[in-house]
């Protein structure tokens, strides 16, 4: 798939930084094929293109909206984007599926730049959102496994590794050299194994362990 036919629908309340952004994302060659207030107002045949990226700017991000987009589009991209002071509406977000969480503060090259990643399968969080996060985990008590606590073999620790970079099973797989069936299956064991429930979570492990940095461009 090409970045520069990626196709882009808008999903949020109507305002200034909206009609904005899409002129920003008119300099990085994204199509705007839809803008609506809200999932709830997209109709059957209110989108001629299939979208590549839904932009959420309203937040907290529903879970339920999150999966009726993949009802409609499967591979559809979600991003929220949000400003640094909504800590709980981002994590919410997170834990409803979103693959991206990206900062309104941020600067336009960064912003596309960011929008081109998560197109092409990368997750991306903001660099301090994450340390928050951890933070937070600390201080209450995290639900993941102490590093060292629990072993990962070495397949397992590239595994984790990559899947930290927002890589998807299927690149795992070529990057390996196995099959994706065998990817899923280490997925599957890392995340019980570090007690994480989802992706995100087990890259922030990795992040918080020392396997591998997160490929982060928001900082």
């Amino acid at each position: 798939m090409s970045i520069l036919s990626s196709n882009i629908v808008l999903i949020g309340e109507a305002d200034i930084f909206r009609e904005a952004l899409r002129h920003v994302l008119a300099l990085g060659d994204f199509r705007i094929v839809g803008d609506f207030g809200s999932v709830a107002a997209l109709a059957p045949d209110s989108i001629d293109q299939k979208p590549d990226l839904a932009v959420m700017l309203s937040l907290p991000v529903d879970a339920a909206d999150v999966r009726r987009l993949h009802e409609r589009w499967p591979a559809i991209r979600i991003v929220a984007l949000g400003s640094g002071g909504e800590g709980l509406a981002l994590s919410r977000s997170v834990e409803a599926g979103v693959d991206a969480v990206l900062l309104k503060d941020t600067s336009i090259e960064v912003l596309l730049q960011s929008l081109r990643l998560v197109v092409m399968g990368q997750s991306i969080l903001p660099m301090r959102f994450a340390h928050r996060t951890m933070a937070e985990e600390t201080a209450i008590g995290s639900p993941f496994q102490p590093a060292g606590q629990r072993t990962l073999t070495s397949g397992e620790r590239r595994v984790l590794s990559l899947l930290a970079e927002g890589k998807q099973n299927k690149l795992i797989a070529r990057h390996l050299g196995v099959s994706e069936a065998t990817v899923k299956v280490h997925v599957r064991r890392v995340l019980r194994k570090i007690g994480a429930a989802n992706r995100t979570q087990a890259a922030i492990w990795a992040t918080r362990s020392g396997i591998t940095p997160m490929q982060q461009i928001a900082s």
